[in-house]
């Protein structure tokens, strides 16, 4: 999380507070009548644990830190990705906020600049090899 971001919510919890909230109005409002319904997957938060999975996540330190040459952090930020859809995944963000570039993500003109892809080209092949070699110890 970034210092200062509200906590994450599961699904389940947003959904129980949506019915408390339905309930109450309803109850304030005679005659009026809500109801909800869950279309699609509700994935929970993003979270892959360092106890459970330390190796994994050192190697994509290793190949962040090697790739970038600047200090690898694990944080969550607010959003989503397509990653929730897969057990065990993690999302590298393409931008470094830290050396002064602009965030555009789901802006228009969204992009990154020549540079940082290229580096974020190298940062997923290292992880890749990484991986792909067993070279998870830490």
């Amino acid at each position: 999380r970034r210092p200062g971001a509200a906590a994450a919510v599961s699904a389940t919890e947003i959904a129980l507070r949506f019915q408390r909230l339905a309930r109450e109005t309803a109850a304030a409002a005679p005659g009026l009548r809500l109801r909800h319904e869950v279309v699609g997957k509700a994935h929970e938060p993003l979270f892959v644990s360092p106890d459970k999975h330390g190796a994994f996540l050192s190697a994509l330190g290793r190949a962040y830190r090697a790739g970038s040459g600047r200090e690898s952090r694990l944080l969550s930020i607010g959003g989503t990705t397509y990653a929730k859809a897969y057990p065990l995944a993690v999302a590298y963000g393409p931008v470094d906020e830290s050396a002064g570039e602009l965030e555009m993500a789901h802006k228009p003109d969204e992009r990154v600049t020549i540079e940082r892809h290229l580096e974020n080209v190298r940062i997923y092949a290292l992880a890749l090899a990484l991986l792909s070699e067993g070279t998870t110890d830490g």
